[in-house]
C-alpha cells in the first residue's frame, strides 16, 4: 500500500481500530447503524435492550470506545443503562462517550455525552464522533 492509498483508506474509515456499542430495539434501526458504522472503520457490537447493552458492557474484556444508546427500550431503558455503566467504575466508565438517541427531546445529563433526536442526521452524528474521538 502506497502513501496515497493510506491516506485514501483514513479518509475513508476515519474510526478504523475504535470499537463501537450500539443499543437498539429495533432491529432495522440496529442493522441501519451497523452498516453505516462499519463503513466508518468502526468494529460494532450490539445490544436489543439495555440490560444486554448494560451485561456487554461489563463483560466485554475489549474496550469499547463509544456507546449508542436509544432511550426508549424495553427490559431496561438507555438512560437506567447509561447511569449504570457510569457508576459501574469499570474501566473508563465515568468518562466513555455515551450518545443518546431518541424520538423525543432529552437533555444532555451526566449520563448521556450527547443526545441526537431521531430520525438521526448521519452528518451530525460523524461530526460528533470526530469531535468525540478525534477532538
Amino acid at each position: 500500500m502506497n502513501k496515497s492509498d493510506e491516506a485514501k483508506t483514513t479518509d475513508e474509515l476515519p474510526f478504523k481500530g475504535l470499537s463501537v456499542l450500539v443499543a437498539e430495539d429495533h432491529p432495522q434501526v440496529l442493522h441501519v447503524f451497523t452498516i453505516f458504522l462499519q463503513g466508518l472503520g468502526f468494529s460494532v457490537d450490539t445490544a436489543e435492550n439495555g440490560q444486554v447493552a448494560l451485561g456487554k458492557y461489563l463483560a466485554n474484556n475489549k474496550k469499547y470506545n463509544v456507546i449508542i444508546m436509544d432511550y426508549n427500550m424495553p427490559v431496561m431503558n438507555g438512560y437506567m443503562a447509561a447511569e449504570k455503566i457510569r457508576n459501574s467504575g469499570y474501566g473508563d466508565s465515568a468518562t466513555l462517550p455515551v450518545i443518546c438517541i431518541s424520538s423525543n427531546h432529552v437533555n444532555e445529563s451526566f449520563v448521556f455525552t450527547r443526545c441526537l433526536r431521531k430520525p438521526i442526521d448521519m452528518q451530525s452524528l460523524i461530526s460528533i464522533l470526530h469531535e468525540l474521538l478525534k477532538g
